[in-house]
């Protein structure tokens, strides 16, 4: 790491020393903020597209968060080659939106031309997913490390977990926002168009407000180190870590779904909470100095909650939905209020892992770009898992327990196998087991009509019986 003219060090790592003050760097933030808000947006607007197009919600779930993640991950690994480019990625982001919002016709047509091929459910959203989603999830992808990177510049600071941080929580109010305020207003092809502007205006603002920075930012050289200062067992931990977290993920959208519906709002919900959950997760890191092995047994200590306080859980959503049910937003916030109560503990240690696991900022847009890059394949990989194999042989307990027994391994391999890392996994893991026999399966089969009073599911479940 450099040093600066005014002996700073430069974080950066991007050729120059820092060379804007603190509100230039907020700037940077605000920018961040709304660049988080439009990439979750258009991931939320293209699931509603291509639900339009398919129908099956969760398979079309399944595709949208698929694609995104491996663009995003292939994104992630080439952005230290774009830092000059920031301005002209967020450009292109908003140049995807319009062009999906006056091509909704040809996209109609294309799924019928993939019909024809036989192709239908996942089959169909992942081939249509991909050709829609493949270059704007790419170039999403590339502006967090990047935003980083200029991050670091201007503040001569370590600044990725801040990144991390206003980044997903952007994100994570664009969820609800885009679903439970803008579409319904507006309606999808204004929403998308939208959005896209305000992709513009971000452009804009880093093209006219950091001139500096782009005309002088150089692409990053070949460096010796070609992966982060991150020993290889470590990098193995996030890599299992990221499957357990995405099987995590879209099984809580199934659960999710057993009270709340299948609708295209519970997908916006548990997006919410896991995008939130991460912005916490990086600011613990930031200012607890959790480490990644911690991490892992707070998941291991959230899903042993969830497992054993499932009934509790949805028995209060019962017996409190009839008093939200006349406001919407009452509603809301007492589904929200749920599904953060079930999922915002392992969410919160799976959201850690990332910053946990870098310490060196002297090369920010390689260094979070590779590990971003690895996170989200395996993110992929998890889903797969899921969709494929695990979600037709298991049932849901089975697949937690699944996700306890990889999070516990991930937490192992990162501790270097250690007895004193190893001792906390051997005692959570026999509480998440132990709490699974509170686990009633019977809960998930109900329709999600019997959670609207605390008799009716009651019934429910003894005829269930």
């Amino acid at each position: 790491m450099g040093k600066t003219n005014d002996g700073t060090e430069d974080a950066g790592a991007i050729g120059m020393p820092p060379a804007c003050a603190w509100p230039r760097a907020a700037l940077l933030v605000v920018l961040l903020w709304c660049s988080g808000f439009c990439g979750i947006s258009y991931e939320v607007l293209y699931g509603r597209l291509l639900g339009n197009l398919l129908g099956d919600q969760f398979g079309v779930s399944a595709a949208v968060l698929l694609t995104f993640l491996l663009g995003i991950g292939i994104g992630t690994l080439c952005a230290h080659r774009w830092v000059r480019w920031l301005w002209a990625i967020e450009f292109g982001v908003g140049v995807c939106g319009v062009l999906s919002a006056f091509f909704t016709e040809p996209l109609g047509e294309l799924l019928y031309r993939i019909q024809e091929l036989r192709l239908s459910g996942l089959g169909a959203a992942l081939v249509v997913g991909g050709l829609l989603l493949a270059v704007p999830s790419f170039l999403i992808g590339v502006t967090l490390p990047v935003f980083a990177a200029w991050l670091n510049r201007a503040t001569g600071r370590r600044m990725f977990s801040y990144a991390y941080l206003a980044y997903n929580l952007g994100a994570a109010l664009t969820a609800l926002l885009v679903e439970f305020w803008l579409l319904r207003l507006v309606g999808l092809k204004l929403a998308t168009l939208l959005v896209a502007n305000l992709n513009f205006l971000v452009a804009a603002g880093l093209f006219f407000g950091f001139t500096d920075f782009w005309r002088t930012a150089e692409v990053l050289p070949r460096s010796k180190r070609a992966r982060p200062a991150v020993c290889r067992g470590r990098l193995v931990a996030l890599v299992i870590a990221s499957v357990a977290s995405a099987v995590f993920q879209l099984t809580m959208v199934k659960i999710s779904e057993s009270f709340l519906g299948p609708f295209r709002e519970t997908f916006a919900l548990v997006l919410t909470v896991s995008l939130a959950a991460i912005a916490v997760g990086a600011m613990m890191v930031r200012r607890c100095r959790v480490g990644f092995s911690a991490a892992m047994w707070m998941a291991l200590a959230g899903l042993a909650w969830l497992l054993w306080a499932q009934g509790s859980v949805l028995e209060g959503y019962a017996a409190r939905y009839t008093a939200a049910a006349s406001n919407p937003w009452l509603l809301m916030w007492l589904k929200l209020k749920t599904v953060g109560l079930l999922m915002a503990v392992p969410s919160v240690a799976f959201g850690a892992t990332v910053p946990a696991l870098l310490n060196d900022e002297s090369e920010v847009a390689r260094d979070s770009g590779w590990l971003l890059f690895l996170s989200s394949v395996a993110n992929a990989c998890g889903f797969l898992l899921l969709v494929l194999v695990l979600h037709e042989r298991l049932s849901y307990r089975d697949i937690l327990l699944f996700v306890a027994a990889s999070t516990a391994v991930a937490g192992v391999l990162a501790g270097g196998w250690k007895l004193r890392e190893i001792f906390p996994p051997i005692v959570l893991g026999v509480g998440v087991f132990m709490a699974a026999k509170s686990w009633d399966e019977r809960l998930i089969y109900l329709g999600y009509t019997e959670y609207h009073e605390p008799r009716q599911l009651s019934r429910a479940r003894r005829a269930l019986d």
